[in-house]
């Protein structure tokens, strides 16, 4: 009998791991099928046949708010209107993700939630080119891999692996370990309510920022016998620096609490919990200008004027609490102290895409014009990308009666804006892939405009093929045009990322919401 060579035992011993790879892969392929069937009828059967799903796509100005986002807002509307039918909106905005990557989670979320109507308002993150270009190289070749069940195990088995052999992070009370218990739930259990005011109006994750800053305090008692036992001058200091961390991350956290608390309109009970930051945090900027806003709110300017005053000392993010104390001053009637205010902003030089359009406006309404005109031009100057610095620089010169200047400057305004490209030729193909997609599986499709942007420019960028089909579209420059004749921008947005809007604070998307389920109710769910 022939001995086996060397070279045979090479190759038997591959090919036996090769064969045992293949039956791996199929074995893990027929388990996802498996999976993925049961998964199908699991979603299917949670569904009510009644239910009318609404899927919303976007980026963060769809993801970000909560029940502060267009998209609850929009299921509580359609709600009250439509009382013979369950609604059900979901939300699956993508914070600081492109049309791409949208595209590409739309088969998954389609199967998933099996809506009725999809809702799109896309393409702010995306860049001139670069979406749809092709991948060489390695990547391109670790995506083959990555279409293989085997791979995909032996990956998570070895991700499992490295997690047992690194050892438990001990918890000694300090703060490096702070980040990692505050993320484990039940951290400290306690009774919340008899500590924090009405908190059974939120949500879990609400509750859990509670527990958080429960667990501070604890760390704290914890670490002040600590502070008080150390006789070492050295360790003593250390200790202090890490007390004054952990106060730290507990304003913070109540800070964040007081703001939905504000939001709401519930003023007095923000307040209540911008005391209990300040007392742990007297230093903090973010709570002092919180406190200024809920004053002002409230119309008790003085005090509104004494912490935003204490916020501008501080020095960090001055612009902000700068900005807040020129609305007192505004509504307060105090044109001295606005006009002074503004100059403070002017000389300091601060650098913000929003703050000198919203001082200008304020400016122009308390008709102090040459502030105004210098607000509009420093704003123009900041965001190269909008041009309604430029519009309300020609309603100050109208104003001020150089009505050649006002015409001038109006028509380099409506240049600037017609020049503008509105979406890349990229998104616009992936765009349509969208609607294509929506479409094929028999849903219709609203494609909603931002706030302030012309509805034309996206009905240009969409097939006419795809028109003629359930593509409903909807603008949103009537309703915050009128908004904003009534209210301060800052009213319906938190910031001007995008030039001429931002991310919409909960009046914003309360507009878009109205909107939307006018619209809906009208012509889709008679």
């Amino acid at each position: 009998m022939a001995k086996t060579t060397l070279k045979q035992k090479v190759v038997l011993i591959l090919l036996g791991i090769i064969a045992s790879l293949v039956i791996l892969e199929i074995v893990l392929r027929i388990g996802g099928y498996g999976f993925l069937l049961v998964q199908r009828i699991k979603n299917s059967s949670s569904f009510s046949k009644t239910e009318y799903r609404i899927l919303c796509l976007g980026e963060s100005t769809t993801a970000l708010g909560q029940d502060r986002s267009y998209p609850y807002l929009l299921e509580q509307k359609l709600k009250e209107i439509i009382k013979n039918r369950k609604i059900k909106v979901i939300n699956v905005g993508r914070v600081n993700k492109n049309t791409k990557y949208i595209y590409d989670e739309l088969e998954g979320n389609l199967k998933k939630y099996k809506p009725h109507l999809v809702i799109s308002m896309l393409g702010i993150n995306d860049t001139k080119d670069g979406m749809l270009k092709r991948e060489y190289g390695w990547a391109s070749f670790n995506k083959i891999f990555d279409n293989f069940r085997v791979y995909g195990f032996f990956k998570l088995l070895g991700s499992h692996l490295r997690k047992r052999t690194n050892s438990e992070t001990v918890f000694y009370g300090t703060y490096d370990d702070l980040q990692e218990e505050l993320n484990k739930r039940d951290v400290f259990d306690e009774k919340l309510k008899v500590i924090f005011p009405k908190i059974n109006k939120f949500s879990i994750n609400f509750k859990d920022a509670f527990k958080k800053v429960l667990y501070c305090r604890k760390l704290n008692e914890g670490l002040l016998k600590q502070y008080s036992q150390e006789q070492n001058e050295i360790k003593r200091s250390e200790i202090k620096n890490q007390i004054n961390k952990v106060n730290n991350v507990a304003a913070s956290l109540l800070v964040v609490m007081a703001i939905d608390f504000k939001d709401r309109g519930d003023y007095h009970t923000a307040i209540q919990y911008l005391n209990s930051a300040i007392a742990y945090n007297p230093q903090g900027y973010a709570a002092c200008v919180e406190m200024g806003r809920c004053f002002r709110l409230l119309k008790e300017y003085n005090k509104a004027v004494a912490f935003l005053s204490k916020a501008i000392s501080f020095g960090k993010q001055a612009h902000i609490a700068s900005l807040e104390l020129a609305y007192v001053f505004s509504e307060s009637g105090n044109l001295e102290g606005l006009a002074r205010i503004s100059r403070i902003i002017f000389s300091n030089n601060y650098s913000s895409k929003s703050m000198y359009y919203e001082l200008g406006n304020l400016l122009l309404n308390n008709n102090l014009l040459e502030l105004a005109e210098q607000a509009f031009i420093k704003a123009s100057e900041e965001n190269a990308k909008d041009y309604s610095p430029l519009k309300m620089l020609s309603v100050v010169y109208a104003k001020m009666g150089q009505s050649e200047k006002a015409k001038k400057v109006l028509e380099e305004a409506e240049a600037f804006k017609s020049n503008r490209f509105a979406y890349y030729p990229d998104t616009k193909i992936i765009y349509n892939l969208i609607v294509n997609k929506v479409l094929s599986k028999g849903v219709k499709i609203i494609a909603m405009q931002y706030p302030l942007r012309s509805i034309n420019d996206l009905k240009e960028i969409i097939d006419a093929r795809n028109k003629e089909k359930d593509v409903y579209f909807i603008g949103n420059v009537d309703n915050f045009k009128k908004a904003l004749e009534r209210g301060e921008y800052s009213k319906y947005f938190s910031d001007s990322f995008a030039g001429d809007f931002g991310h919409c604070t909960r009046e914003g998307n309360n507009l878009i919401a109205e909107n939307l389920a006018n619209f809906i109710t009208a012509n889709i769910l008679q």
